[in-house]
């Protein structure tokens, strides 16, 4: 299959809509039946975004996609408390995770250095300084492209492969 590999932080109002309004049609269109394979990588831009990815992590690879799932949904309400951290918490909770979990995995430094290398690694590789970002088979795809375009995109990419 054609792989995607999406570049996303958890408080990017971008990477939101992307994961909200956009990867239903593709997972419908071109994931589910195998034609495409999505392999997201975070890259937070701000400690909140790498909060919420290691709260992800942590979840486990059964909520994994979930507990991303969750945090998009609840962005807003992140973004606007006055206490970040403390929903975040809230949100792992509701997720399954206990709260000593939550805590300790927020403390996880082995973790967080992890997900800040492999930011790195891809800024430097691909020359990305913002979210969403997505390689297609090599090709750079910078900001929430339009569905259309997408499908464009990945059409000639799968065209090329045969």
């Amino acid at each position: 299959p054609v792989t995607i590999y999406e570049y996303s932080s958890l408080t990017c109002p971008h990477c939101r809509a992307f994961d909200l309004e956009t990867l239903p049609k593709l997972k419908k269109d071109y994931i589910d039946n195998g034609k495409v394979r999505l392999v997201y990588r975070d890259f937070p831009l701000d400690a909140v975004a790498l909060a919420g990815a290691m709260l992800a992590r942590c979840a486990g690879n059964q909520r994994y996609f979930g507990m991303i799932e969750a945090l998009f949904r609840s962005q807003k309400a992140i973004a606007r408390s006055d206490a970040p951290l403390d929903e975040l918490k809230r949100i792992g909770r509701f997720g399954g995770m206990a709260a000593k979990d939550v805590t300790s995995c927020l403390k996880n430094e082995k973790l967080m250095e992890g997900i800040q290398s492999q930011a790195k690694a891809a800024s430097k590789k691909y020359k990305i300084n913002s979210t969403p970002t997505f390689v297609i088979e090599g090709a750079v795809v910078r900001g929430n492209p339009d569905y259309g375009y997408l499908k464009d995109i990945l059409n000639k990419a799968l065209a090329a492969k045969k």
